[in-house]
């Protein structure tokens, strides 16, 4: 698939509409995305996040990764995957509550 095809993928409408998409390639103004950064990293945001990461993480490493570890057979590769496993549920929960915030703020 040829780049001009993906970003035309991604300019649907129902993809445009996602805020994390704008912000993640910079298209809102520098002062909005630095707005989002200041909101993403204040204390309470990121002691969620984490709290979340390491509930739902967990759980999701148990869940994919269960049979690795009983067997003892932990490889790098599994390493990086328990690793991923924990950084999408504080992705998604930090953009939760910058995305609430940020709401908030605009009512």
């Amino acid at each position: 698939m040829s780049l001009e095809i993906f970003f035309s993928i991604l300019r649907t409408p129902l993809i445009r509409s996602l805020t994390l998409f704008d912000v993640a390639f910079m298209k809102t103004s520098g002062s909005t995305f630095t707005h989002w950064l200041h909101l993403a990293t204040r204390g309470k945001v990121v002691k969620r996040s984490l709290k979340v990461a390491s509930i739902v993480g967990t759980i999701l490493v148990m869940i994919n990764q269960l049979d690795v570890f009983l067997s003892g057979q932990l490889a790098v590769g599994n390493y990086i995957q328990i690793l991923l496993t924990y950084c999408v549920p504080y992705c998604v929960s930090t953009y939760a509550s910058v995305d609430t915030m940020m709401n908030l703020e605009n009512k």
